[in-house]
């Protein structure tokens, strides 16, 4: 691949639907110490494609890359609706507060609370995630799903960065669309890429308090 790292064509046709089913609308290298985006014409040629193939993996990844893109969500000071620029941005800019205040107003994308802390990847605000009632209630209420032969709740918050994901795929190993983090779905452990199939016992629904209910 053009990354320098080689992958057999039935292994790449694997990895794709890997990262396709898992919501992703872009397929990166799985060598953890590299990550980087593969351009599907890339993909189509080394995974020897048929035609039927790259059909229906182009239509996949034109609707995640649809579904990823359309989020809209309401400023929590005024309440505009503000779509972000870019799909991993969660240091989000109220145009409309900043205008208003003539100061700029900043919040952050997954607990729709005021940013407070320098960087752009955590907002300085405890519990990132869990606190947005959306969230609570879809880990609360979501059905029980059947993962690997283990009943479990069928949508998680990455462990990480504590974004909602909802289970697509048969394979109990999901990476986080936004922070790339690579977990269990049912207990909830890290995932380290190539590692043996164990069995495990499946983590209680999350809570707003980052503890764990039955």
């Amino acid at each position: 691949m053009s990354c320098g790292h080689a992958v057999a064509p039935t292994s790449l046709v694997m990895h794709c639907l890997y990262e396709l089913e898992n919501g992703n609308d872009k397929i990166t290298c799985p060598d953890m110490k590299c990550g980087r985006d593969w351009d599907f014409r890339e993909v189509r040629i080394a995974a020897c494609l048929s035609e039927d193939e790259n059909s229906a993996f182009e239509q996949k990844i034109a609707h995640n890359k649809n579904r990823n893109n359309m989020e809209v969500k309401q400023c929590p000071k005024c309440n505009s609706s503000l779509k972000r620029k870019g799909e991993r941005d969660k240091r989000i800019v109220c145009s409309v507060c900043t205008k208003i205040d003539k100061k700029k107003y900043e919040f952050c994308w997954i607990c729709l609370r005021e940013w407070n802390h320098r960087g752009t990847e955590k907002c300085g605000n405890q519990n990132c995630g869990f606190v947005n009632p959306e969230n609570v209630e879809k880990l609360a209420k979501c059905e029980l799903i059947d993962v690997s032969g283990v009943m479990c709740p069928s949508m998680r918050a990455c462990p990480k960065c504590f974004t909602i994901i909802e289970h697509m795929s048969r394979c109990k190993h999901v990476r986080c669309p936004y922070c790339k983090y690579d977990f269990c779905f049912i207990c909830l452990k890290k995932y380290f890429r190539g590692q043996v199939m164990f069995s495990c016992e499946p983590a209680p629904r999350q809570t707003p308090s980052g503890e764990q209910s039955d």
